[in-house]
């Protein structure tokens, strides 16, 4: 028998060929009665999504590639450029545990700051031309970087995390919710009675940077308590350094909020190494909730980001072409773990 397409799976539970593509993404807006009629005749005729029809003989090979950039400050600290980093392989696991489902294969290249641009955009094109990858998805890019917006105007399907793209029909922003994120570290800091809290950010070329400061300048004003925060990097160096401002105060924070664990470790380190009994009266958070975190003795309150729900809402947009992607901007969710 042959398989049955969208379509057909809409007309047999009674929805729109849009409701079925939200159902198998897993949109919390469809009601429990409709999803389990749709889930049911899904599993009833073994439907799995339909790739586009551009997948058709002579057309683009099934790879998406995960082009990683990495900054000139993320090749000092390896944060982005080293594989094996804790938030790269996350990313990477998720993205090529979804890609399976759809039968495709999932490539990796990393993009250097030192890179001349248009030796990149020239490199990249090329992967599209010959028809070598048919989808792109893009980590780490930084505001200064160019070459995305000249790519953005071909009609390839692009996804582009933390860097605010033109979206249209073929590309579209991928955004964690970093703003909701440290709003809330910060908001529980401030009901738990700490009223002098720090900020300590990362690299503000990165739109996850300027939203997550925010987060936190955004729930000091709603408590109608001072914000202070301390520019920096995504870096351990960058906490050390905070360290040293820090000590120099003539009154010391009742707590730090770090715009992400490496930031954190590194106050957390310096703090041991110079004065440790300050950890019993300062509270340290981060984000990312590293994997790093459960071998580390100092129980560290941080944010995690959903990368398996990144995962499936980027690559449906970019194979599923029955219908205009999901949406132009994809947020995705975030959860306080608290320790």
């Amino acid at each position: 028998m042959k398989p049955l397409n969208s379509k057909q799976i809409a007309e047999l539970a009674g929805v729109s060929r849009s409701t079925v593509s939200r159902v198998i993404n897993d949109y919390s807006d469809i009601p429990e009665s409709t999803r389990k009629r749709v889930k049911d005749i899904i599993k009833q005729h073994n439907y799995t999504p339909n790739v586009s029809a551009q997948l058709m003989k002579g057309k683009a090979q099934a790879v998406i590639t995960l082009y990683i950039y990495a900054s000139e400050e993320d090749s000092e600290s390896d944060y982005m450029c080293r594989v094996g980093s804790s938030y790269v392989m996350n990313f990477i696991s998720s993205f090529i545990a979804e890609a399976s489902k759809y039968k495709f294969r999932v490539m990796i290249e990393l993009l250097k700051y030192d890179e001349p641009e248009s030796e990149v955009l020239e490199r990249i094109t090329s992967h599209f031309q010959s028809k070598s990858t048919y989808a792109g998805v893009f980590l780490g890019l930084t505001s200064d970087v160019k070459f995305i917006d000249k790519l953005v105007k071909e009609d390839w399907p692009l996804a582009v995390i933390d860097r605010e793209i033109e979206a249209n029909k073929y590309v579209f922003n991928v955004f964690t919710k970093d703003h909701e994120g440290i709003y809330e570290i910060t908001k529980d800091l401030i009901k738990a009675g700490n009223t002098s809290i720090l900020y300590l950010g990362g690299d503000e070329s990165k739109r996850s940077a300027v939203q997550r400061r925010m987060g936190y300048l955004e729930a000091m004003a709603e408590y109608k308590l001072v914000g202070l925060d301390l520019r920096g990097g995504f870096t351990e160096a960058s906490g050390i350094k905070a360290v040293i401002d820090i000590l120099e105060r003539e009154i010391l924070p009742q707590a730090i909020v770090c715009a992400s664990d490496i930031i954190a470790f590194g106050v957390i380190n310096e703090l041991e190494r110079i004065k440790p009994t300050l950890l019993d009266s300062i509270k340290v958070t981060g984000f990312d909730n590293n994997s790093l975190l459960s071998a580390h003795h100092h129980r560290l309150t941080s944010v995690k980001v959903d990368f398996n729900q990144m995962a499936k809402k980027t690559i449906h947009s970019l194979l599923d072409k029955s219908e205009s992607p999901v949406a132009q901007s994809i947020l995705v969710d975030v959860t306080v773990i608290k320790r």
